[in-house]
């Protein structure tokens, strides 16, 4: 039974999407004037990423959309700082691509979101982290 139950979870994880099998790609994502570097892990429709913890924490999900005005994008929503008050959204345009753009929202009511800021982002490899700028995206005003 035992055998049969690691045979079927085996098998499982080999056909659900996003399973084990699925191909991942990690990119790693400066953007440009401030010190936020986003290393985006991406699998077949879902795309996640953290923050460089020497600038923000930051963990956030989501997947990969068109989004009008954009076109292909990666929307991922979360939290910077552990501040569980205010709930953020990067789009990323995709593919991801030195000269590409961002633009991010907030909400603190779960119900609106608004426009915060936008601008371009910069394709670094893999330890080529650079924290350019001295404050994060997320620090820029302080929504109301």
């Amino acid at each position: 039974m035992k055998n049969l139950l690691t045979t079927l979870c085996t098998a499982a994880l080999l056909v659900w999407p996003g399973g084990a099998l699925a191909k991942r790609t990690t990119t790693v994502i400066s953007i440009d004037d401030f010190c936020d570097v986003f290393t985006v892990t991406a699998g077949e429709r879902l795309v996640a990423a953290t923050d460089d913890p020497n600038c923000a924490t930051g963990l956030v999900g989501g997947i990969f959309t068109k989004v009008k005005g954009v076109g292909d994008a990666a929307t991922l929503a979360g939290i910077f700082n552990g501040d569980t008050t205010t709930s953020w959204t990067v789009v990323f345009s995709a593919p991801f691509v030195t000269g590409g753009t961002w633009i991010l929202y907030y909400t603190q009511d779960g119900v609106r979101e608004h426009f915060f800021f936008e601008g371009s982002y910069t394709v670094v490899g893999a330890g080529g982290h650079r924290l350019r700028g001295g404050r994060s995206i997320t620090s820029l005003k302080r929504p109301k």
